[in-house]
């Protein structure tokens, strides 16, 4: 599953909440029920709900308000029922979601009419309210089925049974015959007798799948997968809160043995309190974080899933590779474990469309940190995945990873005195309690800025009603947390509604100053090919490809595959091309590891390659013949963040005094030849250093002679050079004598 699905399915996980408790809401805000508890009196009409049940909600009374919290009004079920509950009131009944077809969610309505002569009297009060009605048999039992609104009834043993879908009808017939339903399920009956309350909701996970498969845009179909394995079964009570607009459920998330179940990984993770809330923004969409009051209790409790979900030898595989892709001498958890994390979030804030997705981090001792480009996802897995990972900044006890222009600015905003904070928000608001509250996992989704969200992965006819009632009913957030329980996950969710008008506003933004944030930057673009090569034979374009397993192989200029070899290493970025032996002929030179290998134009390894440059190398070669005369020299990115400078037998270059900067370097230099002399332009993410051809920087480039990450590089004379500092002013630069004036 890649990026894009990971992060997807977090926020579609709390958009399927905030739903339900959109439902659920509707229901309280017209209920006038007592506030005392009612007496349970289900009867069985559970019995008659299929086995292939997504969502099961089970009532303990029926009222008109109940149904159209979670029937529209103006859907066919809903103006059937209308004529139905006008005339009656009962006791126990259900709704459940089903998927009847492919690309099709649909009701089913169940309730129990117990005494025979009522029923025949609410037959013929339906076929006389209804504009026309067709009735078919099916097992024996008549179908009825409504011209207008076209909904499909069926009166079987004591049960009215109503459906817009006829083939759900006689699934439930079906089942009622055979004496089968969701009852036969255990993790059902493991729900039903962990949860009690008037109302009860029921997730059958391991069939939610197809719910997201009929739901989804097609671009997130993968989270289909995702949902069916987070839990085996759900079971929650929902009621109304202590405070109005409070809606709230508890239950408990059930995992079976043989499956291997996300959300397992909870079960036994401690508990802690969370600090996330008073360094987040107040205008986070979303965050999910994580205390970890024992680091390596989580670790081992996430490969016993991994094992279960045989996805422990990729894992295992990855983390082994990650040091020699990210230029460490450390492995992911010995990183982690040496940081001393106590607490890990991920969260999105508003930036461009879509937010970005920071990581963030509590640290003991903030100043130990030390980033690696992807160490976050390899070791705890896809779902810590910042939108980029290529810088950090410190804010008290916290590291934020993220792009360098979101964590500068985070930054700045936390140095304000003015930062109106997430925890300064919620203490505002009847959610107050979240930031209070001793979790293995902690979770805030704001729903009011979930619309863009809700458009972009749900279809038009889920997503259009949803984001109407989010505004009509005045959601704002959507709270929720984990906790082992045995060999289960207690979850606790509650949802929020209040007037958008009297909710807290961030004091005028103004300019105060703020010291520049700490950051480190890890990302360094490895280009992974094919890479163009000439085929020396006929002039003709070839193609040098590494596979998905490593292997390495040749491609005609019609990218048809010429010749495949084995290799055990990842290539460090480029396929350069040289004339090893002066005859015409051409061999291919790369990087992997500390090595730099030759292949010829068949596929075979040039002697005495492969030759050991001592040191790891991230990026390269660049191959240059300074002379013309086939005397080659290379030069590459080392692991340890220095540019080497070597002979086409891997000797270290005399005269060349390898580079390193403070910051990541993040491209192979830039030659710049000018006024008989060479110098090369080596740009990191925060500035610009030019060296002459031996390596020696040719000024102080400090203070107002630091050029900026991007400056350009443009020739003034033989000597000069036009570059921008940091204070965004041309200069003059005379690479000769290094001194700098304003243009």
């Amino acid at each position: 599953m890649n990026r894009k699905i990971v992060i997807t399915c977090t926020v579609l996980a709390l958009l399927l909440l905030g739903g339900i408790g959109f439902g659920f809401y509707k229901l309280f805000s017209h209920s006038d029920t007592s506030e005392e508890e009612i007496s349970v009196s289900r009867g069985d009409a559970i019995s008659a709900v299929p086995s292939d049940a997504v969502m099961i909600y089970d009532f303990a009374e029926q009222e008109e308000s109940h149904i159209d919290a979670f029937l529209d009004k103006g859907t066919p079920l809903m103006k059937f029922l209308k004529v139905f509950l006008q005339e009656t009131e009962h006791q126990g009944f259900v709704i459940s979601v089903h998927y009847p077809a492919k690309n099709t969610i649909a009701p089913l309505f169940v309730i129990s009419v117990e005494d025979p002569k009522e029923r025949e009297e609410l037959k013929k009060l339906l076929e006389n309210s209804c504009s026309g009605v067709i009735n078919k048999r099916y097992s024996g039992v008549i179908i009825s089925k409504t011209v207008i609104p076209g909904v499909s009834y069926a009166f079987h043993h004591q049960f009215l049974i109503a459906s817009p879908s006829h083939v759900l009808v006689e699934s439930s017939i079906r089942h009622l015959e055979n004496k089968t339903s969701i009852q036969d399920n255990p993790l059902y009956a493991r729900g039903a007798k962990g949860v009690s309350g008037d109302m009860i909701l029921h997730v059958n996970n391991q069939n939610i799948g197809k719910f997201f498969s009929g739901a989804v845009n097609r671009d997130y179909l993968g989270v289909a997968s995702f949902f069916s394995s987070f839990a085996s079964w759900g079971s929650f009570r929902v009621e109304r809160g202590e405070n109005d607009g409070q809606i709230k459920g508890t239950g408990l998330l059930y995992n079976t043995k043989d499956v291997a179940n996300f959300s397992s990984i909870f079960t036994k993770t401690k508990k802690g309190t969370s600090g996330i809330f008073d360094i987040l923004p107040h205008n986070t969409e979303y965050v999910m974080t994580f205390p970890l009051d024992d680091v390596d209790g989580y670790l081992d409790s996430y490969m016993t899933y991994l094992e279960a979900a045989k996805k422990a030898n990729d894992y295992t595989y990855l983390n082994a590779i990650a040091p020699r892709n990210a230029g460490a001498d450390i492995s992911p958890k010995e990183w982690f474990l040496s940081l001393d994390v106590k607490e890990i979030a991920l969260a999105s804030v508003p930036e461009g469309k879509g937010g970005e997705k920071l990581v963030l981090m509590r640290l003991k001792d903030p100043s130990v940190m030390k980033l690696y480009g992807g160490y976050i996802p390899t070791l705890l897995g896809k779902f810590f995945t910042p939108t980029s990972d290529e810088a950090y900044s410190v804010v008290d006890d916290w590291v934020i990873v993220g792009s360098r222009k979101m964590v500068d600015k985070f930054a700045q905003q936390t140095q304000n005195e003015l930062y109106f904070s997430m925890k300064r928000y919620l203490e505002q608001t009847s959610a107050a309690d979240i930031c209070r509250e001793s979790a293995s996992v902690l979770g805030v989704v704001n729903l009011a800025k979930c619309s863009d969200s809700l458009a972009l992965y749900f279809k038009e006819m889920f997503s259009k009603p949803v984001i109407k009632g989010l505004g009509e009913y005045n959601f704002n957030y959507l709270t929720f947390s984990l906790n082992g329980h045995g060999e289960d996950v207690h979850t606790s969710f509650v949802w929020y509604a209040q007037n958008m008008a009297l909710l807290p506003q961030p004091p005028v933004a103004q300019t105060a100053a703020a010291e520049k944030a700490v950051y480190d930057e890890t990302v360094v673009e490895v280009p992974k090919g094919p890479f163009e090569v000439k085929n020396f034979t006929n002039g003709k374009k070839n193609y040098l490809q590494q596979m998905d397993d490593l292997k390495i192989r040749l491609l005609d200029d019609k990218k048809r595959g010429v010749w495949t070899i084995p290799f055990d290493g990842k290539l460090c970025g480029y396929v350069v091309q040289v004339d090893h032996f002066k005859n015409n002929k051409l061999q291919m030179v790369f990087c992997s590891g500390d090595k730099m290998y030759m292949l010829d134009r068949l596929g075979r390894w040039v002697k005495p390659f492969p030759v050991t440059l001592k040191k790891g190398v991230l990026l390269g070669p660049a191959v240059y013949d300074f002379d013309k005369n086939l005397h080659y020299t290379i030069m590459v990115l080392h692991t340890d963040n220095t540019i080497g400078m070597y002979d086409i037998q891997g000797k270290a270059v005399e005269s060349w005094t390898p580079v390193t900067l403070n910051e990541k370097i993040k491209h192979m230099p830039q030659m710049l030849e000018l006024g008989g002399g060479r110098y090369w332009i080596i740009r990191t993410g925060y500035q610009t250093v030019i060296c002459n051809e031996n390596g020696v920087p040719v000024t102080d480039f400090s203070k107002k002679k630091r050029l900026v990450s991007d400056t350009k590089v443009e020739k003034r004379s033989e000597r000069e050079v036009v570059v921008t500092n940091v204070e965004g002013k041309d200069m003059v630069l005379n690479l000769q004598t290094g001194t700098m004036k304003k243009l």
